[in-house]
C-alpha cells in the first residue's frame, strides 16, 4: 500500500532553510568584500611604509619628498614594470654648504596599487587613475612636521622627479584607500604624525 504523504515543509522547516540560505549569502558577501579589500589594504600599508621612510630620511638629508600618483607608462629603468599607483621618493643632498646648492640624488619608485584602488585626499580630491594629477608630501627636516604638501595636475606623464612640480598647497589631513566595501585611512595630525585605520 502506497502512502500519500505529500504535506511539504512545515513553517519551522521553512524558516530553518531560509536562515541557512541567509547565512550562506552573508558569508559570500563578506568573502568577496575581503577579497576586493585586499588591494586597498596593501596600498595603504605600502604608502604608510613609504611615508615612514621619507620622514626618517628627510630628517637626515637636506631634502626628500614623496609624490603619489598613477603611472601608466612602463619604464624598467625606474622600476616601473607595470601601470599602477606609485610612491616616488625624491632625495637631495647639499653640494656646497655656503650657498646650500641642492643636488638631485635620484628617485625611487615603489608600486603601491592598481586601478582597482580608489585613492582620495582629504575626503574630496581623487587621485585620478589616468595619471593627470598627483599628491606631493614633504616633511620638515628639523621638526618632522608636514610642509609643502600639494595636489595638482601633472604637465606630462614623466614629470615626477627633479623638483619640477609646483602645485596648489594643501593641508593634508587624510588619505583614503578604497576597494570593495573596505576603506583604509591614513590620518595626519599637525605634528606630521600619521596612523593607519580601517573602516
Amino acid at each position: 500500500m502506497i502512502r500519500d504523504d505529500n504535506r511539504g515543509l512545515s513553517l519551522v522547516e521553512l524558516v530553518i532553510v531560509i536562515a541557512i540560505i541567509a547565512v550562506m549569502i552573508a558569508g559570500a558577501v563578506i568573502g568577496v568584500s575581503l577579497l576586493f579589500g585586499t588591494e586597498a589594504r596593501q596600498a595603504a600599508a605600502k604608502t604608510e611604509s613609504q611615508l615612514n621612510n621619507v620622514k626618517t630620511e628627510a630628517m637626515s638629508r637636506y631634502s626628500e619628498y614623496m609624490v603619489v600618483r598613477y603611472i601608466d607608462e612602463t619604464d624598467p629603468t625606474k622600476g616601473v614594470d607595470s601601470p599602477g599607483y606609485y610612491a616616488v621618493k625624491t632625495a637631495y643632498t647639499i653640494d656646497n654648504t655656503s650657498d646650500l646648492k641642492r643636488i638631485l640624488q635620484g628617485s625611487e619608485y615603489t608600486r603601491i596599487g592598481s586601478k582597482k584602488v580608489d585613492i582620495e585626499v582629504n575626503g574630496s580630491d581623487v587621485l585620478e587613475s589616468d595619471g593627470t594629477n598627483y599628491l606631493k608630501i614633504e616633511f620638515d627636516r628639523a621638526t618632522g612636521k608636514l610642509i609643502n604638501c600639494e595636489m595638482d595636475s601633472v604637465a606630462s606623464p614623466g614629470d615626477v622627479d627633479g623638483g619640477s612640480l609646483g602645485g596648489t598647497e594643501i593641508t593634508l589631513q587624510k588619505i583614503e584607500f578604497k576597494s570593495g566595501l573596505k576603506t583604509y585611512t591614513i590620518t595626519f595630525d599637525k605634528f606630521g604624525k600619521h596612523k593607519l585605520t580601517t573602516s
